[in-house]
């Protein structure tokens, strides 16, 4: 070995000291745990949003699909209202030509009473169907 090595040997030595393992505490443990555990808590309560959330949007389409099936059943109303309406103008119209032609007051004719009940019906009819309607438009 040169003198240079040598040298070096001795200046580079290495002396491994030992150092005593210690464990420090800085006193954060509790507060992650804490933290951890609110954090848990508040999943929690998200999951049980999500849920109540998608059970929400659930009944929301449910009852969209039952206001179009409702405005459906009203547009099938309306024309059956319409073609009721029309036998009604047609039948009131042959019940008074025919009692103008034998010169007795429509008032007077029996089946007046019930062209009466008809027409009133009708009306309460379209009414409920209108409101029915109007109801359900706000919401579609």
């Amino acid at each position: 070995m040169n003198v240079e090595q040598r040298v070096f040997n001795r200046l580079f030595k290495e002396d491994k000291t030992e150092l005593a393992t210690q464990k420090v505490d800085l006193g954060f443990d509790s507060d992650f745990d804490k933290i951890s555990s609110n954090a848990k808590s508040i999943k929690s309560k998200l999951s049980k949003s999500e849920e109540d959330g998608k059970n929400a949007i659930k009944m929301i389409l449910k009852s969209n699909k039952d206001l179009i099936n409702v405005k459906g059943l009203y547009l099938n109303t309306k024309k059956d209202i319409s073609k009721l309406q029309k036998e009604l103008d047609k039948g009131f119209n042959d019940l008074y030509k025919k009692s103008k032609e034998i010169g007795v007051d429509i008032k007077d004719v029996p089946a007046y009473k019930s062209y009466n009940e008809a027409r009133d019906m009708l009306k309460d009819v379209f009414d409920e169907n209108q409101n029915v309607f109007n109801l359900v438009s706000k919401y579609l």
